[in-house]
């Protein structure tokens, strides 16, 4: 919920400023108690990067003055006499706008600062940095590790055991060289609570908000990690990571409303939720200003239309096996089970009637079709409805579509207001690929189904059917 690079993904910019979910709550209830805990770590063994506090860094072995030095130069090389030298409380920084100072060029820097390093308690810390270019961290004199990407900014951490009473010298080299200048120095405190912390809140307050789901840190292209579900950034399993399942199922079972938040870049198998938790919100990577538009779904100032663009399966077991690249079996068009969330999902805090869907009932190959309905919002709120219209063809093949989105259109509607929605669908429309790895149209039986979701016996909503018979000589076309 206050995790501001969990909304930006993968190969993003870096805004000047971010509003998480739990900023954006505060903004749109600023006479609400919000109570925050972190809950949980992304998934098991992954750790929870948190600044370390001015109270944990000093400029000096005897412990008088917090912070570490930084000498800030001109170039990315370290050399030269230092253009500002000063004491920083922390490691937290986000050039993008302003420099440290006037004279230093944001693509062309460095900074290396020194200093000392105690813990509150023994035990072992995961030692954190985020940052972008090229960074380095050393602890008594000993490189932990270091990342150079010229590209974007990404997470390096170290498991390190670490006592308490013990002044640890620290060095951080930081050069960038064209990027986004951002750098922070994060650990992972051992024995931290996080699940009691979320409960003993949770138990306080009218209300809860969950927000759970996945993170740029363990999804993506071709990544150093290797954690319960996810291989180098792959998913092997749909379901939320185990430690968040847990706390999820605790809080339900404290009897509290709840709302399910869900962050994530691709589609995750929340059966139990689904059957317990009475509020979802799907909220993908939302961007820099995501808290608030989370906050203004909740709130109910946005009456929500999005739509699901994957299908949410149940289980991993029901999907081929990933090196399989035959599309039996896979996506809204290719397979026959039940989802747990259909390709064109969403709600709405109104309703939508459909009428009136007018078709030829019968249209030579190779004409254009045109298909009007008259969508009715019959709830007590505005809103926008997201109208799609998908084509089937009868008695088909087994390499052809189950069904295929050919239209959508997204409209605005006042309470009580009708409007006629109207579709043209091509001659490629009601094509195929044959057997000889042809496009082709032939004549044939096709269902049009107008509403705000798929034509399944599955899916809650609104939805209109007609049948319309092709005639005619079959057409070859080109790829």
């Amino acid at each position: 919920a206050d995790d501001a690079e969990v909304l930006l993904a993968n190969y993003n910019g870096l805004p000047s400023s971010t509003i998480t979910a739990l900023q954006g709550l505060k903004n749109a209830m600023p006479n609400t108690n919000i109570l925050y805990a972190q809950g949980s770590a992304h998934a098991n063994g992954l750790p929870v990067p948190k600044l370390i506090a001015s109270q944990y860094l000093f400029t000096n072995k005897e412990a008088s003055e917090h912070g570490l030095k930084g000498d800030y130069f001109t170039n990315n090389k370290f050399t030269g006499t230092p253009v500002l030298s000063r004491v920083d409380p922390v490691i937290d920084f986000l050039w993008i706008n302003e420099p440290p100072v006037s004279s230093i060029n944001l693509d062309n820097f460095s900074v290396r600062w020194t200093g000392y390093l105690k813990v509150p308690a023994d035990g072992n810390y995961f030692l954190d940095m985020y940052g972008s270019s090229d960074f380095q961290l050393y602890i008594n004199d000993s490189s932990l590790f270091k990342y150079s990407n010229a590209d974007g900014a990404d997470h390096r951490y170290k498991n390190i055991a670490l006592k308490s009473g013990e002044a640890y010298t620290i060095q951080i080299n930081y050069a960038n060289s064209g990027a986004n200048a951002v750098v922070k120095l994060n650990w992972t405190i051992p024995n931290t609570e996080y699940e009691a912390e979320a409960i003993a809140i949770a138990k306080k307050a009218d209300v809860v908000v969950l927000c759970m789901g996945l993170s740029p840190r363990i999804e993506g292209e071709q990544m150093d990690i290797k954690l319960d579900g996810f291989n180098q950034g792959d998913r092997t399993k749909l379901e939320l990571p185990a430690v968040q399942q847990s706390l999820i199922k605790k809080i339900a079972a404290l009897g509290k409303p709840v709302v399910l938040v869900l962050v994530n870049g691709s589609a995750v198998a929340i059966n139990w939720e689904v059957e317990n938790i009475p509020a979802i919100v799907e909220t993908w990577y939302g961007g820099q200003q995501a808290g608030t538009a989370i906050a203004d779904v909740i709130t109910g100032k946005f009456n929500p239309s999005g739509r699901l663009p994957v299908t949410f399966y149940t289980s991993e077991t029901e999907l081929p096996a990933f090196e399989d690249y035959n599309m039996k079996g896979r996506t809204y068009r290719y397979y026959s089970g039940k989802p747990l969330y259909e390709f064109g999902y969403g709600l709405s805090y109104t309703t939508f009637t459909y009428t009136n869907l007018k078709v030829k009932p019968v249209v030579k190959v190779g004409d254009a079709v045109i298909v009007t309905i008259d969508v009715e919002n019959t709830g007590k709120m505005e809103g926008d409805e997201v109208v799609q219209l998908y084509v089937q063809r009868m008695n088909a093949t087994e390499n052809t579509p189950l069904r295929s989105l050919k239209g959508f259109s997204k409209i605005a509607l006042k309470r009580g207001e009708k409007k006629t929605v109207s579709f043209k669908l091509r001659p490629t429309d009601f094509s195929y690929i044959n057997t000889q790895n042809k496009r082709v149209i032939d004549a044939g039986t096709f269902q049009i189904a107008v509403g705000g979701k798929q034509p399944t016996d599955f899916s809650k909503g609104a939805v209109i059917i007609k049948k319309i018979n092709l005639t005619g000589k079959a057409t070859l076309l080109e790829l």
